[in-house]
């Protein structure tokens, strides 16, 4: 059931041998500089272990092995060196070397009890869930789970694969399993997020996406996530505030300016996007954005500016004109109120021209 943990158990076993061989080498007065050494190499293992503990958080393969590590390399440490002080013929180092020897086993062992055994079988059905036998791996991993408690990781797979059978009752307690025992897996609140949108728990999924981002906000998916259950739930202001916050926060993401246009036109805020749309459009990468040249035209016909829409108007249909046939639909849509535009602006001859070069752009 369980197996050697070689990354961090077999590391600090190895460290904690070269300490031992060299508290060995200086046992007493002889050498007390080897000890000396010995000891910070023990003292730094010991560190290195705490240090992985704290990285690795509640992760409990990873959790159990470097506290195995740790508490072997403290005690390790303390036992040996008054051992050494003690014993220095040489009949008794030959015999503190195969206790030592065993000591560093020892912790290669401890640290090796935070690898599962189990993750075969949570491979094995990780693979199962990619081949879309949700069945077979949801019979896995229920048994992993019974069998190993503490498996964050099996917990979360089990809400996938419960979710692809359609048992989303059985998959959001899952996922909640996975959640109390690591708050912070990633995996287990994407997968509740997806299952809670889909099933039309909207304040649920909106909770888990928001928290995904606090746990890490430089994931971008994890905004669109949160965007389109925002936009479903019809509150396209609350978009448009997130994609603010995300300018903000990440002013180097150009996509964040966009989206919040793109949320503003949901809300049909027009007053906002004829205030911040001229500084968006200023923005390198997004001069050539047709669509937001559209929302700045359409935003100052709703203030019956007539005569300053028509500069962005033409500037979107020029540019979307450029991709034709595939931009068809954007093009006709800018097209189109490029023409009410010249009308409400009484320029009737440009309307008639314009009116003959659209119909003959689209093959009408």
């Amino acid at each position: 059931m369980w197996q050697l943990d070689v990354t961090p158990a077999v590391f600090a076993g190895l460290g904690l041998a070269v300490a031992a061989v060299l508290l060995l080498a200086g046992a007493g007065r002889r050498r007390p500089g080897l000890r000396r050494l010995g000891g910070i190499v023990a003292a730094l293992v010991l560190v290195a272990a705490c240090a992985a503990l704290v990285a690795f958080g509640l992760r409990w393969h990873w959790s159990v092995a470097a506290l195995g590590a740790a508490v072997g390399g403290l005690a390790l440490f303390v036992v040996l060196d008054g051992l050494l002080l003690l014993y220095q013929a040489r009949g008794a180092q030959r015999g503190l070397a195969v206790v030592l020897a065993a000591a560093a086993i020892a912790v290669v062992a401890l640290g090796g009890v935070g690898q599962h055994g189990g993750w075969e079988r949570y491979a094995q059905a990780q693979a199962a869930i990619e081949a879309k036998d949700f069945a077979g791996a949801e019979a896995i991993l229920a048994d992993l789970v019974a069998d190993e408690p503490g498996f964050t990781d099996a917990h979360a797979a089990l809400g996938h694969a419960r979710v692809g059978l359609g048992a989303y009752d059985g998959a959001k307690a899952a996922y909640g399993e996975a959640i109390a025992r690591d708050p912070e897996h990633t995996g287990a609140h994407v997968g509740r997020g997806w299952m809670r949108w889909f099933t039309g728990d909207l304040a649920g999924a909106e909770a888990d996406y928001r928290r995904l981002i606090a746990l890490d906000p430089d994931v971008l998916s994890y905004y669109f996530e949160l965007e389109r259950v925002l936009f479903e739930a019809e509150r396209p202001m609350a978009a448009a505030e997130l994609w603010a916050d995300v300018h903000a926060l990440r002013p180097d993401w150009t996509v964040a300016p966009r989206q919040r246009a793109l949320a503003l036109e949901r809300a049909e805020e027009w007053d906002l996007l004829r205030e911040e749309l001229p500084s968006v459009l200023a923005i390198p990468d997004l001069a050539e954005d047709a669509h937001l040249h559209f929302l700045l035209g359409r935003a100052l016909n709703d203030r019956r500016r007539h005569e300053d829409a028509i500069a962005p108007l033409r500037t979107a249909v020029a540019i979307a004109e450029r991709t034709l046939p595939a931009s068809r639909d954007n093009f006709t849509l800018y097209g189109n109120e490029l023409a009410y535009t010249y009308r409400w602006a009484k320029r009737f001859d440009e309307l008639k021209q314009w009116s003959g070069e659209l119909r003959l752009k689209l093959g009408q």
